[in-house]
């Protein structure tokens, strides 16, 4: 891995390992389903966020209205109480086109600059507008994954590797614990690198779809955080839908 995170211990990588030779990881990247995102239309709205919030970021230009665009495609509630501390809002991922050193050195402080920047949005959105702003180092981390991999959802918890459990939000919605999230985070980074390593060493390359290749979004068949994250939530949507 390129950028210093929480070391995996030998026991979850073995976990990790384990896991893998259970599932396909490539069929179920291609069966991500999210709102109108399917593999077979080309991941549309996730396409377009991340040229647009790559955009954003590297002229310094990310807004409120980028966060928004995010927290409409999650389906976030209560979406008018997102507000900006500053407009746009400083997030120096990118020195030129590369890793800025702040993520090289911490890849947590990143999120701990847009939690201090902005109202309304929890360590789900944060995760989130990370995912899309720079894919290659960040993966969401959501209720339905924090179900199948957390520690709280005795029923479709399969792989307990995060000491994060769902709670009740406001109005009623799913939310992750707060105590220990950006601990837990980092920890969710380091597997979806390890995971993403394992892939790009298994010669089972990522299907992306063509676009994101052709707009420089992916390198042709290599795995990244955010892919592998994808096809976790379809593994985590299968397991809670059982």
């Amino acid at each position: 891995m390129e950028t210093p995170m929480t070391p995996l211990s030998e026991q979850k990588k073995k976990s990790l390992d384990s896991f893998l030779q259970s599932v396909n990881l490539v069929d179920l990247y291609q069966q991500y389903r999210w709102r109108q995102d399917r593999w077979s239309d080309g991941f549309y709205d996730i396409f377009r966020l991340v040229k647009s919030v790559i955009k954003a970021v590297k002229s310094k230009q990310l807004s409120r209205n980028h966060i928004i665009d995010v927290a409409l495609w999650g389906r976030l509630r209560n979406i008018p109480r997102i507000k900006c501390l500053k407009d746009p809002i400083f997030l120096p991922l990118y020195e030129g086109d590369q890793k800025s050193s702040i993520v090289q050195n911490d890849p947590i402080i990143p999120v701990k600059m847009i939690s201090n920047q902005t109202i309304g949005i929890g360590p789900t959105y944060i995760s989130k507008l990370l995912r899309f702003a720079m894919p290659s180092m960040y993966g969401a981390i959501d209720t339905r994954l924090v179900q199948v991999f957390g520690c709280g959802d005795h029923q479709v918890s399969r792989l307990p590797l995060l000491m994060l459990k769902v709670q009740q939000g406001q109005n009623g919605g799913g939310a992750i614990g707060r105590d220990n999230w950006l601990i837990e985070y980092g920890n969710w980074l380091s597997i979806l690198h390890y995971i993403s390593d394992v892939m790009n060493n298994s010669g089972m390359p990522c299907p992306h779809p063509k676009q994101f290749v052709a707009e420089g979004l992916r390198e042709q068949g290599q795995w990244i955080a955010a892919d592998v994250e994808m096809a976790l939530f379809s593994y985590a949507s299968k397991e809670i839908n059982r």
